[in-house]
C-alpha cells in the first residue's frame, strides 16, 4: 500500500490518536506503554480501527488492537497486516452507521450485533468460522451529536448500513440492552420488506421502564413475606421514596451532562469519550419508554438477568422463542461473563452450527 508510514511515523501517529482519544495521555516516547493506563474502553479500540482504515486503507478489529495493546506493538501489527493485503472494509456513504468486521466468516447467515462489543469477545470460542460477524456503532460513538430520537429510526439508520454491507438475507440479529431493543426493531422492518431473519438475539433487552420498576416492586413484596404488614408497609415506603429520590437525581444529572454535551457541540467540538455515553443515555430512555413493541414472529432467544421482567417481549413473540434461565448478576455484569459461563454458549446455541 503505497500511503502506509515509516514504523517511527505510524508510532508518531497512533501516540496522537490515543491522547485525542484519552483526553490528554501518553507520551511521546512511552510507546511500551499499556493502552489499559490510558483508561481507554471498547470503544476506544472501535474507533481507533476505524482511524487506522481511514488514514491508511488497513483493516483491524478492536480485539487485535486489543492483543496488541502498545504503540510499538500496534504500529509493527498494522505494517504486518498491510504487507498481506488483507480485505479492507467496505465503504459506506457517509451519514450511515459506522461498523467493525468482527469476523469475515463464510456462507452462513451473517450476524449484526449493537451494543455491547464485549459479548463478541467472550462468545467468540462458541461461534463458527464460517459466519460473518459486524458490530453496528452507536449512532455519536465518534463524539457527534446524536440524530436519530427513536427506536424505528434507529433500526433504519443501522439497516442502511446492513444492507449496504449484505444486501440479500438471511439475516442473523442481536444485541445487548438498548442494543437489543433496537434489533428486534430491524428484524421487524427486514421482515415487513420480505427479507428473511433466521435468528434474534436479545440479551437483557431494554424494555419500558415502568414495567422494570414494576417487577422490582413484586420482587421486593416477595422478598418482604416473611416480615409482619408494619415491616413490609415500611419497607415498601422506603423503597418507593429510594426510586423517587434516584429519579431525581439521574434526572438532575442527565440535564447537567445534556448542558455540558451541548457546550462541546455549539463549539464544534467532539464528545471526549467519557462523554458519549451521557449523550447517548437520556436519548436511549426516552426512545426506550416511548416504543412499543409489536408482534414478532421469527425465532428468538432471550437472556437476562434475574431483575429483569422479559414478559413484555416474550407475550409478543409468536414464533419460536426459548427464554434461558435468569442470570443471577446485575445487569452490566453481563458484559463482564466468561466463555465458560454457561448461559453464553447456551445463548449462541442457535446460531453456533453455522
Amino acid at each position: 500500500m503505497d500511503n502506509l508510514p515509516t514504523d517511527f511515523d505510524l508510532q508518531n501517529w497512533l501516540t496522537l490518536q490515543l491522547s485525542r482519544l484519552s483526553e490528554g495521555g501518553l507520551p511521546p516516547a512511552d510507546v511500551r506503554a499499556p493502552f489499559s493506563d490510558l483508561g481507554l474502553e471498547s470503544v476506544d479500540y472501535l474507533n481507533l480501527s476505524i482511524l487506522i482504515d481511514e488514514r491508511f486503507g488497513v483493516a483491524v478489529t478492536a480485539r487485535e488492537i486489543f492483543l496488541n495493546s502498545n504503540v510499538e506493538a500496534l504500529s509493527h501489527f498494522v505494517l504486518s497486516v498491510a504487507s498481506t493485503g488483507r480485505e479492507t472494509r467496505t465503504l459506506l456513504p457517509q451519514g450511515f452507521a459506522d461498523y467493525t468486521p468482527v469476523s469475515t466468516g463464510g456462507a452462513a447467515a451473517p450476524l449484526f450485533w449493537l451494543n455491547g462489543y464485549e459479548f463478541l469477545e467472550f462468545s467468540d470460542e462458541h461461534l463458527p468460522e464460517n459466519r460473518r460477524i459486524y458490530y453496528l456503532h452507536h449512532q455519536g460513538s465518534d463524539g457527534t451529536r446524536a440524530k436519530h430520537r427513536s427506536i424505528e429510526k434507529m433500526a433504519k439508520f443501522y439497516l442502511q448500513t446492513l444492507i449496504t454491507l449484505e444486501p440479500t438475507g438471511p439475516y442473523c440479529l442481536g444485541g445487548y440492552s438498548i442494543g437489543g431493543t433496537i434489533a428486534y426493531e430491524m428484524a421487524q422492518q427486514l421482515r415487513a420488506a420480505g427479507q428473511k431473519v433466521d435468528t434474534l438475539l436479545l440479551l437483557s433487552p431494554a424494555g419500558a421502564p415502568k414495567r422494570r420498576r414494576e417487577a422490582l416492586l413484586r420482587f421486593e413484596r416477595r422478598r418482604m413475606m416473611g416480615k409482619s404488614l408494619l415491616g413490609r408497609s415500611i419497607h415498601a415506603l422506603r423503597l418507593r421514596i429510594g426510586l423517587v429520590v434516584r429519579w431525581s437525581i439521574l434526572k438532575v444529572r442527565d440535564v447537567r451532562f445534556s448542558v455540558k454535551c451541548y457546550t462541546y457541540f455549539v463549539t464544534g467540538r467532539r464528545l471526549p469519550t467519557r462523554l458519549i455515553w451521557d449523550h447517548l443515555w437520556p436519548i436511549y430512555k426516552r426512545a426506550s419508554r416511548k416504543y412499543k413493541i409489536l408482534s414478532y414472529p421469527g425465532d428468538t432467544i432471550i437472556a437476562h438477568e434475574s431483575t429483569l421482567p422479559v414478559e413484555e417481549w416474550t407475550e409478543k413473540l409468536s414464533g419460536s422463542c426459548e427464554v434461558l434461565p435468569p442470570i443471577a448478576v446485575e445487569h452490566l455484569e453481563l458484559m463482564r461473563a466468561k466463555s465458560t459461563d454457561p448461559w453464553v454458549k447456551a445463548f449462541v446455541a442457535p446460531i453456533a452450527d453455522g
